[in-house]
Formats: structure tokens, C-alpha cells, sequence
């Protein structure tokens, strides 16, 4: 680094930045301050003339690079390290300087290989030969033949030969063996059988030549199998494959060289299957095995036979369902209802159990009402003269009249008229009027049923009687339960509701009195469910029989058991992969680490991670390096400071 000073006559303070690069273990001097770690750091002065100046220095450490090189080289040969030549074995150091001006140190560790000399002395008789790697001798004198061992270096064989004239008798004993069947051969001499065999040879020295052979015969070998497999399995024999009963031979060579014959007798056991048509009821299950199946359908199921093979049974299962009938019946008071064998007549809830052609219970569920039959007897008063009409019938002299009509329910309503029919000044009233209601005769109030005897002066001075005999019809009260869903509605009448509540309806029956229906309602909630749902790009999202893949809310609606609609809503938000870019500036010789990466190589890289949403999270890294710069600062201190 060079600085440029400059003395100026200031008493200003002074401000100074400092960028300091040093070898890892040397020291940087700030004055009285020294620094060996990377790092910022600040040291004040104060000049004669009372001027604060104040150094920054941002100190970098640079790494001394060390490597270890483990060499081997032939002996006579060099390894070059550097400008440094090394033909010994031993440890050398070599010191080099890295491009940030710190030491770069290199140890070589170098092992020298020894060549191989080897001298064999050899003798052969006039007319052999003898064999040096690829070279054949037959002449007396010295040779070498040169190898290169498994290290890579030179090893030298010298052969010193020497021919002599030798004319002895030779002995040749061979030892042979040859398979049954086959013939050996001694020159013109052919042998078959077992046993121990001379040939004698003349050689053109004149000198007797002996082979003796003891020959062995080797028995051929033979081998059969018997064998059986599963149909539709294969038998393997050496490299043959057979999966059809027969007989077939395998041909071998055994250690001893001889045909090793295998004869594989094979047979063939057949795969065992059956099919079973069931037939269950509803609520019913059957077993084959260990399997219980209780649903319409086609099973399989495996076992092993004494044989070994599958045995594979199909059942073929049919869950006949039970029948449910349900039968509303409205009788009037009196009739009956005939279910199979039984009799119903009073109102209630009957159960009849038949059996269908398939053998499964069939109910049948009979729900009877009764009506009852209105009977009505009024008691009618008139005058001499007048007319009592009940329906269509006209009524002018006294007795008991019956007349039939029918009621809302179909059934019999029978009113008896017992008719009065009295002289002037005596009158008969009978009467009808409804629970809760006020008959009045002139002064009187009759509220209940009853014969009742009103006294009158007529206007010619005789009493007048009026009877009144009065009967009071009920108000009939009926209280339904009513279920309905959210949405729907419920008709009473001409009257429709559709919220939770007890409502009340008055209808006017044949007697003209009310009858009141009571309906208590329970409106039942739509269920709604909502699920925040959260994925990765590229992912979905299956409800009921839907399938999502986008950002959005999705409503799906189902039936409760209620048999009201169940809604299902779903927010889904498709998470995005994330990409981060960096770009990072480093100087020569230095690392940049990204997750578990590291990298020193300027250029493009890429890094996935797991984002909190647990998607992809990708960071690219562009990375520069900087080549190591040198550095010129121009300072101004104050007159009678120093600069350290």
C-alpha cells in the first residue's frame, strides 16, 4: 500500500479509514495497537496542537495456503516442484506467494522406488531351449530381459546359459487320467483301459528315451431326479428351464473334466380351483378361510395344497337386501285391516315379518288410524206450523228422525232428530253450540249441555214456555311435530311456515265449531363447514368428489343424515415457490456460504430450501470475484502529528 501525506497547519479533527489486508499470523501496528484478527477497529490521537485524529482501520486476514504432495518416483529418476529438482526420498518444502502476497506452502513427501536386478544361472542340453518372459534361448551366453513391476520401474533378469552335450537315458513317468470312453495316446500307441503302460523312444543321439504311463479311467457320472412343481411354475436344471411333465437330460463337464449326466424326471400338479354361488341376507356374512366377506361381490381366495401348489377358491357372494314396506291405513271406528293372518282395528303401530323368495325377512310395517263415527242427537222444539229442516230433510210433526252423512274422514256421521212439535205458546228449543260459547233465552246464559225452561207472559197475557235443550259440541285440539330443513317450508291449512316455532291453526268442523291444530316446528340448520386449506404449487386438493388446484373458495354440499343439505366450503391458497436472488461480491480468496454450500468460483447458483409453508424455496447466488486490488491512500494529518 502506498500513502501520500500532506502536512497542513489545521486544528480541525482528522478522520481516517484504513483498509488493511495481512498473512494469517502477522501482526498490523496501529501505533501502539496491534492486530492479528480480521476485524474494525479505532485508535484516537491528540496532536501537539490539541487536534483529535482518529484512524479507522478495517483489517482483513488473508489464509496462507498449505498443501501436502506424496509423490513416488523411480530410482535415477527427478520429481520437479516448482524450480526445486528432488531425485532422493525424503520431505521437501517449497514456499510460494499466493495472490493476495501470503505465503503458499507446499510439502512434498517423495518416495523413491529401488530397481530389481535379478541373475539366474540356467543349463540346458544341446538341442532344448530355454524361456526368459518372451524370449526364447538356445545358445550359451549371457541375457537380459528388462520388466516393468507393478511400481512402474525397471526390473532386469540376467540369464547366464550354458549348453551342454548329454546323452543319458531319460525316465518320463506321466500320471493320466481320461474320461470312460475315451483314448490316450503315446505316440503310435493308443490306450484305453486302466493300467500302467511303457513306450521307448530312440533319440537321434542314440541316447534311450523311457515314458511310462499309468493310466486311470475316470467313470462317467449319473444322476436322476425326480421332480414336481405347480402348474404354470418352471423347473430349472443348470441353464435348461422345463415347465412340461417328461424326462429330459443335462449334460455337465465335472471337476475331473468327464460328462456328469442329470436326468430330471418331471412332473406336473395341477393348480386346484372352485367357485361357491352364495346367497345371504342382508346383516349376514360368510367365511371362506379366514376371510369374511359381507358384501355383494366376486373373492378369491389362495391356500396350499398337500402338493404344495395354490388351490384357489372363487366365491361368488350376492347380499340379497330385506325388504321394508310401509303401509298408512285410516280406518273408521268399527272397520278393520287385514295384514297376512292378522286383524287390526284399534289405531297404533303393527309389525308383520314374511320371508322373500330368496329366503330374507321382509317387513312390513302397518300404521292404523282410527275415525271415530259422530253420532248426534238433538232434541227439537218447534210450533205447531213450523218447519225443522236437518239437511235436506224437512221435519213438521213430532217423533225421531235419523239422517246419515259423511264426515271429512269418510265416515259416518248419524244425527238423531227427536222433534216436538208443540202448540202455540209452548216452544221447544234444542240446541247446539260449541265449547267455550254462550247460549242465551231471553235473560238466561247456558254455557253447558242441558234441558232448560225459560217463563214467559205472551202479550195476551198467558205464559209462554220456551225449553232449551242445549248441547254443547267440542273444539277438538290436535298437536303436530313437525321436522323440516333450513330452506323448506311447511303448509298448515292456507297457512305456510318455514321458521322454528309453535304455530296454532283454527278450522270449523261439520258441528261448526273449531278445531284447533297446534304444529310445533323445528327448522333444522343447514350444517356449514369451512377448511382453510393451504398447499404447494403443483399440489391438490380432493373434497368429496371434487378436485382443487387454484386459489379460491369452493363450495361442495352433501345430505346429513337428517337428510338436510351438509355445505362444505373451502378456502384454498396455493402456496407459490419462493426465488430469492443474491448477488454477491467477494475478493480473491475468499467463500461464500449459502444453507450448507460453499462456494469460491465466481458464477450462477442455485440452492432449494423449505419455506415456512413448507414449499420450495429457491436461492440463486450470482457470485463475483474480484481479483485482489492494490490500494493508494491520500492523508492529510495535521503539522506536528505522525501517521503510523
Amino acid at each position: 500500500m502506498t500513502t501520500n501525506l500532506t502536512v497542513i497547519n489545521c486544528c480541525i479533527d482528522q478522520f481516517t479509514a484504513n483498509d488493511v489486508s495481512i498473512c494469517d499470523g502477522d501482526s498490523y501496528f496501529e501505533q501502539a495497537s496491534e492486530y492479528t484478527a480480521a476485524g474494525t477497529y479505532t485508535d484516537l490521537y491528540v496532536s501537539v496542537d490539541g487536534c483529535d485524529s482518529t484512524v479507522t482501520t478495517v483489517l482483513t486476514v488473508n489464509p496462507v495456503f498449505a498443501t501436502t504432495n506424496s509423490p513416488t518416483i523411480c530410482e535415477g529418476g527427478t520429481y520437479t516442484e516448482g524450480t526445486s529438482d528432488y531425485t532422493a526420498a525424503g520431505t521437501y518444502t517449497d514456499m510460494y506467494a499466493s495472490v493476495n502476497g501470503c505465503d503458499s506452502i507446499i510439502t512434498t513427501i517423495l518416495t523413491v522406488d529401488t530397481q530389481f536386478s535379478v541373475s539366474v544361472d540356467v543349463e540346458i542340453c544341446d538341442g532344448d531351449s530355454y524361456t526368459e518372459g518372451a524370449s526364447v534361448y538356445t545358445v550359451a551366453g549371457t541375457y537380459s530381459d528388462t520388466y516393468i513391476s507393478s511400481l512402474g520401474c525397471d526390473s532386469v533378469v540376467t540369464t547366464n546359459l550354458t549348453v551342454i552335450n548329454c546323452c543319458i537315458d531319460q525316465f518320463t513317468a506321466n500320471d493320466v487320467s481320461i474320461c470312460d470312453g475315451d483314448s490316450y495316446f503315446e505316440q503310435a500307441s493308443e490306450y484305453t483301459a486302466a493300467g500302467t503302460y511303457t513306450d521307448l523312444y530312440a533319440s537321434a543321439d542314440g541316447c534311450d528315451s523311457t515314458v511310462t504311463t499309468t493310466l486311470s479311467i475316470i467313470p462317467l457320472e449319473f444322476t436322476t431326479n425326480n421332480v414336481s412343481i405347480c402348474e404354470g411354475s418352471s423347473y430349472f436344471e443348470g441353464t435348461s428351464e422345463y415347465s412340461i411333465a417328461g424326462s429330459y437330460n443335462d449334460i455337465y463337464v465335472s471337476v475331473n473334466g468327464c460328462d456328469s449326466t442329470v436326468t430330471t424326471v418331471l412332473s406336473i400338479d395341477q393348480v386346484i380351483t372352485s367357485t361357491n354361488v352364495i346367497e345371504l341376507c342382508e346383516g349376514e356374512s360368510y367365511t371362506e378361510g379366514i376371510s369374511t366377506y359381507g358384501v355383494t361381490g366376486i373373492y378369491t381366495d389362495s391356500y396350499i395344497s398337500v402338493q404344495g401348489c395354490d388351490s384357489i377358491v372363487t366365491t361368488d357372494l350376492t347380499i340379497n337386501p330385506e325388504a321394508q314396506t310401509l303401509v298408512t291405513i285410516t280406518l273408521c271406528e268399527g272397520e278393520t285391516y287385514i295384514e297376512g293372518g292378522n286383524v287390526y282395528s284399534a289405531e297404533g303401530t303393527y309389525f308383520d315379518l314374511y320371508q322373500t323368495i330368496n329366503g330374507c325377512d321382509s317387513t312390513v310395517t302397518t300404521i292404523v288410524g282410527v275415525n271415530e263415527i259422530h253420532d248426534f242427537t238433538n232434541f227439537v222444539t218447534i210450533t205447531d206450523g213450523e218447519v225443522y229442516f236437518e239437511g235436506d230433510n224437512e221435519y213438521t210433526e213430532s217423533g225421531s228422525y235419523l239422517d246419515v252423512y259423511e264426515n271429512i274422514f269418510v265416515c259416518d256421521s248419524t244425527i238423531t232428530t227427536i222433534l216436538t212439535v208443540n202448540a202455540s205458546y209452548d216452544v221447544t228449543n234444542t240446541l247446539s253450540i260449541c265449547d267455550g260459547e254462550i247460549y242465551l233465552e231471553g235473560t238466561s246464559e247456558y254455557i253447558n249441555s242441558g234441558t232448560y225452561l225459560d217463563l214467559y207472559t205472551s202479550v195476551l197475557g198467558t205464559d209462554s214456555t220456551v225449553t232449551t235443550i242445549l248441547t254443547v259440541n267440542p273444539s277438538p285440539i290436535i298437536t303436530n311435530t313437525i321436522t323440516i330443513c333450513d330452506g323448506e317450508s311447511y303448509t298448515e291449512g292456507s297457512s305456510i311456515y318455514n321458521q322454528t316455532g309453535t304455530y296454532t291453526d283454527i278450522y270449523t268442523t261439520t258441528l261448526g265449531c273449531d278445531s284447533t291444530v297446534i304444529t310445533e316446528l323445528t327448522v333444522v340448520d343447514v350444517l356449514a363447514t369451512t377448511n382453510d386449506i393451504s398447499l404447494c404449487a403443483g399440489e391438490s386438493y380432493s373434497e368429496g368428489t371434487s378436485i382443487y388446484d387454484e386459489t379460491g373458495t369452493y363450495t361442495d354440499l352433501y345430505t346429513s343424515l337428517l337428510g338436510c343439505d351438509s355445505l362444505v366450503t373451502t378456502v384454498l391458497v396455493i402456496n407459490e415457490a419462493f426465488i430469492s436472488p443474491n448477488f454477491i461480491v467477494l475478493c480473491a480468496g475468499e467463500v461464500y456460504d449459502e444453507g450448507t454450500s460453499t462456494y469460491d468460483i465466481s458464477g450462477t447458483y442455485e440452492n432449494m430450501y423449505t419455506s415456512a409453508s413448507g414449499c420450495d424455496s429457491l436461492v440463486i447466488t450470482e457470485l463475483l470475484i474480484l481479483d485482489t486490488d492494490i490500494s493508494s491512500n491520500d492523508v492529510e494529518i495535521c503539522a506536528g502529528r505522525q501517521l503510523f
